[in-house]
């Protein structure tokens, strides 16, 4: 037993650098942590579950301001898709914020199209399944150096890059 205590210390001594490592590395994007995102969404009255995650979760500096920016969808586990959507944002000081959120809106999809973020949402007729709306609205949320904004709307049939 006492020969087996010297060796398990000195696995564990050996992994410690490799999961500090790790921690600093995700760490370095804080807005790119899913469970702070999720966090902050639930705090604002979305329903992030860790387990069903987000059904899309975008890690880019659509600020420009050198630190990472997160635009995601919360999966909702069933057919509806996605329950809601936003923008996070690492501050100055690390800590993360939420620039935008919609918690209300189902069957969203988001994209990256430059420094944009490119939302979709369905359009359904009187007569249409949950499974096939008629279009799609695309809102395009640029930052305007103080917040994200909507520029514009478009109406499509078809969606692309969007799931």
């Amino acid at each position: 037993m006492r020969r087996f205590l010297p060796a398990a210390l000195l696995v564990a001594l050996a992994l410690v650098p490799a999961t500090a490592g790790q921690a600093a590395s995700s760490s370095s994007k804080p807005a790119c942590d899913k469970a702070t995102v999720g966090r902050l969404a639930n705090a604002r009255g979305g329903v992030y579950d860790p387990k069903l995650g987000f059904t899309r979760f975008i890690c880019h500096d659509f600020t420009r301001d050198g630190r990472a920016d997160a635009a995601f969808a919360i999966a909702s586990g069933g057919s509806s898709g996605s329950l809601g959507w936003g923008i996070a944002r690492e501050l100055p000081d690390g800590s993360v914020k939420l620039a935008h959120f919609e918690s209300k809106a189902i069957s969203v999809g988001v994209k990256r199209h430059r420094r944009d973020v490119l939302v979709s949402s369905p359009i359904y007729g009187p007569n249409d399944p949950n499974c096939c709306p008629s279009g799609f609205h695309i809102a395009t949320w640029h930052w305007n150096g103080h917040r994200f904004k909507r520029t514009h709307t478009r109406r499509v049939h078809k969606l692309h890059g969007f799931y």
